[in-house]
């Protein structure tokens, strides 16, 4: 594994996949900081008796070790709540930003330090949304004067057009 600086701070969203499970699990053990974000789980899906118990265990491990939690609404952080999250880390988060209550900071802006935004996932915009995290961060970015990146790690049907939306939006040198 890289080594990894003891301020990284990492955001994963949710945990259903075998990757997002390794890497979590990874996290956990190295003692790293990260935060989990998620919309509202299935508490009561059903499961064979076995694999409901090793989920119900690992996500209560998983949770307790977060940095935090942020969930969609009140039922979202009721429902982590329930599976293991610690309450006082656990915090309701939209998926929407308001332009105008966000200041970006002079401070962050005249270090040496390069702001990196990283997300991973299928190239499939209408299922994972990479082509509004560029818009976001195009309009959220637009008057930071700092060094930053997007980093996307992923491959599918909509490389092209990510790739075509970053430089029409004049982001593209940001994009890898």
């Amino acid at each position: 594994l890289l080594p990894v600086k003891r301020s990284a701070l990492f955001v994963v969203a949710g945990w259903d996949h075998p990757t997002t499970i390794l890497l979590l699990s990874l996290l956990r053990i190295l003692h790293c900081r990260y935060i989990i974000w998620t919309d509202t789980p299935y508490v009561d899906r059903p499961r064979s008796l076995l694999k409901g118990w090793l989920r119900k265990k690992w996500l209560a491990w998983i949770l307790r070790g977060s940095f935090r939690i942020l969930a969609t609404g009140t039922v979202g952080v009721k429902a982590v709540v329930s599976m293991g999250a610690p309450i006082n880390r656990s915090y309701s988060f939209p998926f929407w930003l308001d332009l105008d209550l966000y200041q970006h900071s002079r401070r962050l802006a005249t270090t040496d330090h390069k702001l990196r935004f990283v997300s991973s996932g299928r190239l499939i915009c209408n299922l994972k949304g990479h082509d509004l995290s560029l818009r976001s961060l195009s309009a959220a970015m637009s008057s930071y004067s700092g060094q930053w990146e997007y980093q996307i790690a992923g491959a599918g049907q909509d490389r092209g057009s990510l790739e075509a939306l970053a430089v029409k939006l004049g982001i593209h040198n940001h994009v890898n």
